[in-house]
Parts: structure tokens; C-alpha cells; sequence
């Protein structure tokens, strides 16, 4: 197995006015429901995990919990460092943009094809993303990374694995946000 380009360990992400009180006195031993009980919600409780080159990793939250927005903010953190640029399509989420303005870490967006008909963004092609990788001047930037969104807040989604191929050509590890499409109906 190759060295993690992204690690991430003992993540907690918990709301409340004295969470960060009891994270403390509970030692890393978080029971929900006692937290529940003292007005806390917790979104992510102890996660910890790697990504090798080569992998993708999915990090899915409950809605209204903030539990995936946090791990992806983690992410964002162990693939970049203050000063490194990763590159994104515009419809990121609002948590990878402050996570990259708490850090220093400088986003790259990309456009993303629009449909009139619809008025939503379409899914990414492969055909799109290597526009986008024809015109990006790599050996200006120190892009160290690449996030995708799918699906999209609208349930449209991508076609995951060939965009990662692609990426990984590139040696440049992915961070897949899939956070935004539970409510969307399967056939």
C-alpha cells in the first residue's frame, strides 16, 4: 500500500454552547445521547481515515447535522498546504471556500457547463475537464489537488471514475463532496 496523500485522525465535529467542554471531559469517549441530553448534536464522532494515491474516498453526511462539511474541510487541509492551490468547479460548497480562506490555500475555479433549458449546472464531462485541464497553466500554480461536487445540489451527478482517471494522470489526488443528493429519487 503507497504512503496516504490525505489522512485524516480523531475527527469530532460537534454543536452545542459548551461542546467543546464535554469533548474534553469525556477523554475522546463520545456517547451521542449524553451529549444530546447536555444541548449538543454530534455530526462526526472520532472518524478517522486515509486516502492512498490511487483511492477515492466518499464522505456523506445527515442533513442539517454539518458532519461531511467538516471532514471535507479536513480533507481540504491535508491535501493543501497555506500557499498550495487546489483546483474546483464554482459550485463548491460554502465550506470548502472558508476552509480554504482559514488556511491560505489558494482555490482555482473552474467553470462548469450551464443548461438554459433547465437553468442548473450540468454534470462534468470527461470531454469538459480536459478543457479545463488544457487550459490551466500547471507549471505556473502549485495545484496540489482537485474537488468534485456530485451530485450537485439539483441531484444531477457525474460520472465519477473517468474524471478521477483523468485527475490522477495528473498525479493530483480527488476529494469527492457527495453530501447534496440524499433526497434524490433512485429508479
Amino acid at each position: 500500500m503507497s504512503e496516504p496523500v490525505i489522512k485524516c485522525e480523531n475527527v469530532y465535529k460537534i454543536f452545542g454552547a459548551n461542546a467543546e467542554k464535554m469533548l474534553k471531559d469525556s477523554n475522546g469517549n463520545v456517547d451521542a445521547k449524553t451529549f444530546q441530553e447536555n444541548g449538543c448534536i454530534v455530526g462526526v464522532n472520532n472518524a478517522s481515515f486515509e486516502v492512498s494515491k490511487g483511492e477515492m474516498l466518499v464522505v456523506m453526511g445527515l442533513s442539517g447535522v454539518n458532519g461531511a462539511s467538516g471532514l471535507i474541510q479536513s480533507g481540504i487541509i491535508a491535501m493543501a498546504n497555506p500557499g498550495e492551490c487546489i483546483l474546483m468547479p464554482r459550485n463548491v460548497h460554502i465550506s470548502v471556500i472558508k476552509a480554504c480562506a482559514m488556511q491560505n490555500i489558494i482555490p482555482i475555479f473552474f467553470d462548469i457547463e450551464f443548461s438554459l433549458e433547465t437553468g442548473h449546472y450540468r454534470p462534468i464531462s470527461t470531454k469538459w475537464l480536459k478543457k479545463v485541464f488544457q487550459n490551466i497553466a500547471f507549471k505556473k500554480k502549485k495545484i496540489v489537488g482537485v474537488i468534485l461536487v456530485s451530485p450537485y445540489y439539483q441531484g444531477y451527478a457525474s460520472d465519477l471514475e473517468p474524471l478521477i482517471r483523468i485527475c490522477h494522470q495528473k498525479n493530483l489526488p480527488v476529494l469527492v463532496d457527495e453530501a447534496h443528493g440524499s433526497y434524490t429519487r433512485i429508479n
